[in-house]
């Protein structure tokens, strides 16, 4: 058997004497090691205690000033955030079992998270599957050459055509994530049905638009500042890490997180003709351009922050997140499509790993009580409201 399930007999009280002993040995090593890195360490606990707040249903809770250790959690609690982590789902503390969902015929869908891969595209003549790249041979398209490198692919200039602006584009369809790293090493995380488009003259400007969201680890150049273009706004690098998250539809059109260092987010009007207002923010904040000119908001909210760049960590967080655009971006990493009935609607806190498969990612929404999943297809889902049936 695998660790989650030892720990979710340990849970059930099914576990035999010697699975139980297996457990608090495995507890007790977790409890007392500092082996783990810090950042990771820091996100797994975090994540464990969102689990661990819906787990236990509670009404109002206050959340966290900082992570909280192993040692400060009873060990019921870190092991529920675990198995929770290891894709098994929330655990509800009532008389009643965990809620189920409406399959069909009694079958569950089986979907699997994102992976690694996009295309690369120029001027819709010229289309490259990043899975057909080679590693040891750099395949060349326009004047920038594209080459795989473990998860990801490297990119390259190549020839002297310092005045080609036209743009390649990096497109990651949903159901498919990529991580890129630039003619001048900057490295971009780009999320599933994202695109990203360089200027094949790219280290004579540092430009980049994007649609959809990434994570940019930057390398710095006061003499040629690093530009992103998205929706009404521009973000620049001032030595940085941030996230941009800027999907269509979404209520707010541009997000900016900075991690580390600082950013200059400049709010544009409809037309890009004319600066509507700038502002810098620095690690741990966040700016909001809306889509209607108007100008930047800075927001200091800890749990936002978390919320927005724990996909590069690899989870879904989600604080107080509005159920239509938790299963936006859940139809986006799983690429299904969902059919959201008009009564469906409320907020849900909880979180996930990103590796888990699709059934855990549904029981674990289930457990808002707002909805419930009925499966179509292998790609639709039908979404309804639980209240307007209980009425």
């Amino acid at each position: 058997m695998e660790l989650e399930d030892y720990i979710e007999k340990y849970l059930n009280n099914t576990a035999s004497e010697a699975e139980k002993q297996l457990v608090d040995a495995w507890f007790e090593k977790v409890q007392n090691t500092e082996s783990y890195p810090s950042y990771n360490r820091n996100a797994i606990e975090y994540a464990m205690w969102v689990q661990i707040e819906a787990a236990m249903n509670r009404e109002k809770t206050t959340r966290p000033a900082r992570i909280f250790s192993f040692g400060r959690l009873s060990r019921v609690a870190v092991l529920v955030g675990v198995v929770a982590l290891l894709g098994i789902g929330y655990y509800q503390w009532s008389k009643h079992a965990a809620t189920t969902m409406a399959y069909n015929n009694g079958h569950r869908v089986s979907r699997k998270a994102a992976t690694n891969g996009g295309f690369i595209a120029m001027q819709q003549d010229k289309m490259v599957k990043i899975e057909d790249l080679a590693g040891d041979a750099a395949t060349v398209i326009g004047n920038l050459s594209f080459r795989k490198s473990g998860d990801g692919i490297v990119i390259n200039s190549v020839g002297n055509h310092f005045s080609d602006t036209s743009a390649i584009a990096i497109i990651t369809p949903k159901g498919k994530f990529l991580q890129l790293t630039l003619p001048d090493n900057t490295v971009v995380k780009l999320n599933v049905a994202s695109e990203l488009r360089l200027a094949q003259n790219y280290l004579q400007q540092r430009t980049l638009q994007l649609s959809g969201e990434a994570f940019f680890n930057v390398v710095h150049n006061e003499q040629l500042p690093f530009r992103v273009h998205v929706g009404n706004a521009i973000v620049e690098d001032i030595g940085t890490r941030f996230n941009i998250q800027a999907y269509e539809g979404q209520a707010t059109q541009v997000v900016t997180t900075v991690i580390e260092g600082a950013a200059k987010v400049i709010s544009l009007n409809n037309a890009h003709t004319q600066v509507i207002d700038t502002k810098t923010i620095t690690a741990n904040q966040q700016a909001i351009v809306l889509p209607k000119p108007t100008s930047v908001a800075i927001l200091n909210n800890a749990d936002e922050i978390k919320s927005a760049v724990a996909w590069e960590q690899g989870y879904f967080l989600f604080y107080n997140s509005d159920i239509k655009d938790i299963l936006r971006s859940v139809g986006d990493w799983y690429n299904v499509k969902f059919d959201i009935g008009a009564n469906v609607k409320g907020a849900f806190s909880g979180g996930l790993s990103r590796a888990a498969n699709l059934n855990a990612m549904l029981e674990v929404l289930e457990t808002s009580g707002n909805c419930q999943f009925e499966i179509i297809s292998p790609n639709e889902i039908k979404v309804t409201s639980t209240e307007s049936k209980s009425r």
